[in-house]
């Protein structure tokens, strides 16, 4: 059987992107999984406080969401993590 990795999931996928562009808006979320499910996982995010948000825009209706201090030394981790299972699932 051949198998391939193929990541660590959503909740890390949208930490790892948030690492690379900083400030993304919940729509840009959409390229990783759906819009309700990068709701959903952004507000778990900011729960445990490793993303934090801010509306902008004339009617408050854009929503900005970055990386604390705290998600981007968690993001930094896991991109090395998923270095690691990558370089190793050449194996399998």
């Amino acid at each position: 059987m051949d198998l391939e990795y193929d990541g660590l999931g959503s909740k890390v996928k949208i930490l790892v992107q948030l690492l690379k562009e900083k400030e993304m808006k919940r729509s840009d979320f959409t390229k990783i999984t759906n819009y309700d499910s990068a709701k959903k996982i952004l507000e778990r995010l900011q729960f445990a406080g490793l993303t934090e948000s801010e509306a902008k825009g004339d009617y408050r209706d854009t929503v900005i969401w970055r990386l604390t201090e705290k998600g981007k030394k968690v993001a930094e981790m896991l991109v090395e993590v998923e270095k690691v299972i990558a370089s190793d699932s050449n194996g399998l």
